[in-house]
């Protein structure tokens, strides 16, 4: 049962989608499987509060819309969760980086960054989450997503580093 459950939804694990010797995609999907515990932590909510509108407890609140909006509240961050997803493209044509973000399925501004000034790609570990970090020729840090334990960064940073010609950086 949980294989058939698992095939239903697609990975969240980041992953190169395309690589040839003039352009590497990196794509990091959105985090499906925390947001769809969350449409299901809401769903279950949303049977529960049901239940507490027909009890004498519920007849007697002062302040009945405090619980469907927090219901409301996780359910919206679930659906930004969902639809929150980024693109790395390296392109030797270009000789840019550019990061295009959405978040909560609203595009967010796009970053570009000359190839040239990327020394290397490295993976930052916090407390068991990791991020794809790329440090720039003057050793600035610049991160390509957010913290999470969605796996696959430790291909997107080796596909990175090959693409640009520098070795891979410890683990």
């Amino acid at each position: 049962m949980a294989g058939f459950m698992l095939a239903m939804f697609p990975s969240s694990a980041v992953r190169v989608i395309e690589s040839s010797s003039s352009k590497l995609v990196i794509f990091d999907p959105p985090y499906y499987t925390f947001a769809i515990q969350l449409f299901i932590m809401c769903a279950i909510s949303a049977v529960g509060y049901f239940v507490f509108t027909r009890t004498q407890i519920y007849q007697e609140m002062r302040y009945k819309w405090w619980l469907p909006l927090l219901i409301g509240a996780f359910a919206a961050l679930a659906l930004g969760m969902i639809s929150s997803r980024s693109y790395i493209t390296l392109s030797r044509d270009t000789g840019k980086m550019t990061i295009r973000r959405w978040v909560c399925g609203i595009p967010m501004r796009e970053s570009e960054i000359s190839l040239s000034r990327v020394r290397r790609a490295a993976v930052e570990n916090f407390s068991g989450a990791r991020i794809i970090t790329v440090v720039l020729t003057d050793g600035t840090a610049i991160q390509l997503g957010n913290f999470t334990d969605q796996g696959g960064q430790f291909g997107a940073v080796d596909a990175i580093n090959q693409f640009i010609g520098s070795q891979s950086a410890p683990r």
